[in-house]
């Protein structure tokens, strides 16, 4: 299988598809995964994130086995399919936005 290891903004405008291994480098740290217009997808075993997922216009679906979550999943809808999965809040969880801060508006 494949993995991806990191921190940061994974932007685009379309779908964010992920699979495999997905960690990101340490809870000090944490990722944004943002699709502006389309959905996400993350398929796989063993994933660890901490920080965001964000689909404002569109779908997150999470499927697979042991995966946690350490942050925010923002969409239209959201869909969980496997075992194992756990999305915890926390105060890091924003440490990837400019300012690190969100709100919502009208």
């Amino acid at each position: 299988g494949s993995s991806f290891t990191g921190k940061g903004i994974l932007l685009a405008r379309d779908n964010i598809n992920l699979s495999g291994n997905i960690t990101t480098s340490s809870t000090s740290d944490s990722v944004c995964i943002y699709s502006k217009t389309g959905s996400i997808s993350i398929n796989g075993t063993n994933i660890n994130i901490t920080g965001i997922l964000y689909a404002p216009n569109g779908a997150i679906n999470i499927a697979g086995s042991n995966i946690t979550i350490h942050g925010r999943v923002i969409a239209k809808s959201v869909t969980l399919n496997g075992s194992n999965i756990s999305i915890i809040a926390g105060a890091n969880d924003l440490s990837c936005l400019p300012g690190g801060t969100v709100s919502l508006v009208e």
